[in-house]
């Protein structure tokens, strides 16, 4: 008699993209504090135009898609996107 294969169910492990519009950023930093993953940080050798340090994401592997960042920014500059298999980085396939 034969026995069934057992079923093996491969979690699908999501991924996110954070974007983050530099010029917009006032380095409030609050989407840092936020982050429960601590992919954020404030850059400390870049301003944007306005002449401020902005927020970049250091980590993104780490990133749960939580969108903690993006609803606690107040202008905005932030925007969080799932990355599927055979999409690039840039959210291109």
């Amino acid at each position: 008699m034969a026995v069934p294969a057992k079923k093996t169910t491969q979690k699908r492990v999501r991924k996110f993209r954070v974007a983050i519009q530099e010029d917009l950023c006032k380095g409030c930093d609050l989407c840092v504090a936020f982050c429960p993953e601590n992919c954020l940080a404030m850059t400390s050798d870049k301003l944007n135009a306005k002449g401020i340090p902005y927020a970049q994401c250091i980590r993104p592997g780490d990133c749960i898609g939580c969108q903690a960042c993006a609803t606690v920014c107040p202008d905005a500059a932030i925007e969080l996107f799932e990355v599927f298999d055979g999409q690039g980085d840039d959210g291109d396939a």
